[in-house]
């Protein structure tokens, strides 16, 4: 008996049917799982990825955490500006400090003044300061949000004299444990 040698039959390779459609399913499922991790915190700033290879470079591919803010946008220096600080925090003597406290980072055109309660403090500016506001409210530790115009009815109980800006220290701000003279990022 001879050996008989049997041709194969040759099979299809197993590639999908169309290509193009798997290519569309792959990006579309990309781009998904792109705007999940954006959403979970990785897309905080379009600079981050750079800022930290750039760090990592400079210090030999290792990681540092420096922390760096912008200094804060003025356009009146503090010495010049009429500054209102209220009282709204319910506690005695909270004006006074914040006004004294503001007067050693050069605010020397300061009132102190009952305010109406609050909870928060905030940042009134009138018309033409809303970066002095801002630069005010950041050398107090507090962020873009607590920033607004003044509103139509005073957060005074008193008239208001007339101010550049109006501090409103609320429940939540002590003074004599406050870190004066800090920045802190802006609010997205």
């Amino acid at each position: 008996m001879a050996n008989e040698t049997r041709a194969r039959q040759s099979r299809p390779p197993a590639t999908p049917q169309n290509s193009a459609t798997m290519g569309v399913i792959l990006v579309i499922a990309a781009v998904i799982v792109g705007v999940l991790l954006f959403n979970a915190g990785g897309g905080n700033s379009k600079d981050s990825d750079t800022d930290k290879t750039a760090a990592e470079s400079a210090n030999g591919g290792k990681s540092s955490t420096t922390t760096t803010s912008a200094p804060p946008v003025q356009t009146t220096p503090p010495a010049s500006l009429e500054v209102v600080v209220g009282n709204g925090s319910g506690i005695t003597g909270r004006a006074k400090t914040t006004s004294e406290k503001l007067a050693g980072l050069g605010y020397s055109n300061i009132k102190f003044v009952e305010g109406n309660p609050t909870p928060s403090t905030l940042v009134y500016f009138s018309a033409g300061h809303d970066a002095d506001a801002l630069a005010l409210a950041q050398q107090m530790g507090l962020g873009a949000d607590r920033v607004q115009p003044v509103p139509a009815q005073s957060p005074l109980k008193t008239p208001a004299p007339t101010a550049a800006l109006i501090v409103l220290v609320g429940a939540d701000f002590d003074p004599a444990t406050a870190v004066f003279g800090t920045t802190v990022p802006p609010s997205n």
